[in-house]
C-alpha cells in the first residue's frame, strides 16, 4: 500500500511541477550615469568615439554593424553599479572590435535585449537576473572623416 501511495505521490509531483520561471528585470538607467564612470577612460581611452542612439557623425568608412553582449555577477555590487559597469564593459567591447577592423567610432548605439531596439540618446537598458546583469548593446563601427571632428 505504502508503494502504490508513494507511486502516486511521485506521479502528482512531476505532472504538476511547473518549470521555474528565470528572473529578468529590465532597467532603464541613464547613459550619463555610466560614462561619468571613473574606470571609463582607462577602458575606452579618449581617442575612442561614441554616438548613441540617433546622434549623427561625419563618417568616412563604414566596417559592420556589431551587437556587443556583456554580463557580469554581482560580485557584492548592488543591481544598478552592476548596471553601470557592465554598460562600460560594452562600450570596451565595441572598442575592441573596431581596433580589430580600423575603425575609430561606433555610431548608432543602442540597447539590443533580445534582439529588440530599445532605448535612446539618454538611457540604456539593462537586465537583472537571478547573480548577475547582461547589456546588450548593438552600433555601427566606422572611421569618421579626418579633420571634421567627432
Amino acid at each position: 500500500m505504502t508503494r502504490i501511495a508513494f507511486m502516486l505521490a511521485l506521479f502528482a509531483a512531476v505532472t504538476l511541477a511547473q518549470p521555474a520561471a528565470a528572473r529578468d528585470v529590465p532597467h532603464m538607467l541613464k547613459i550619463s550615469d555610466a560614462l561619468a564612470r571613473p574606470d571609463l577612460q582607462k577602458t575606452v581611452g579618449s581617442s575612442f568615439t561614441f554616438k548613441l542612439g540617433d546622434q549623427s557623425a561625419a563618417v568616412d568608412k563604414t566596417f559592420e554593424v556589431y551587437v556587443a553582449k556583456a554580463k557580469q555577477y554581482f560580485r557584492g555590487k548592488d543591481e544598478e553599479t552592476a548596471c553601470l559597469d557592465t554598460f562600460v564593459y560594452a562600450l570596451s567591447l565595441f572598442k575592441k572590435r573596431a581596433d580589430k577592423a580600423g575603425g575609430d567610432a561606433v555610431i548608432g548605439v543602442r540597447s539590443f535585449y533580445h534582439s529588440e531596439p530599445a532605448g535612446s540618446d539618454t538611457e540604456f537598458e539593462c537586465h537583472g537576473g537571478s547573480n548577475g546583469v547582461t547589456v546588450v548593446l548593438r552600433g555601427t563601427i566606422v572611421k569618421l572623416k579626418p579633420g571634421i571632428g567627432a
